[in-house]
């Protein structure tokens, strides 16, 4: 593997790590809500209601982890470094994005 003195060889790796570990919970995540609704729909009740509070909740909480995230990749997209202009940076960050998600 080769060696580089390069900070953004970290910051993508950590930024790949984060989303490739994101897409199953996403996933995961959908399964529950259709299901929920589903059951809202062909049986409702009120145990449904407490159901719908704990989805909630934890989505609240994984947002709560998510925007520092979403926050750093906005200040890095607006960063130049090297000469290199903002649309390289977002080509290559757009790069990373769809190759991390097609794994």
């Amino acid at each position: 593997m080769p060696r580089s003195c390069n900070a953004s060889n970290v910051g993508q790796a950590i930024i790949d790590g984060i989303v490739d570990f994101a897409m199953p919970v996403v996933a995961c995540y959908g399964d529950v809500l259709g299901d929920l609704k589903l059951d809202v729909l062909n049986m409702p009740n009120t145990g449904h209601t407490k159901q719908l509070y704990i989805f909630v909740t934890e989505i609240s909480k994984i947002l709560g982890f998510i925007t520092p995230v979403v926050s750093l990749m906005n200040a890095l997209r607006g960063h130049e470094t090297n000469g290199s202009s903002t649309s390289d940076m977002r080509n290559r960050l757009t790069q990373a994005i769809v190759l991390s998600s097609d794994l």
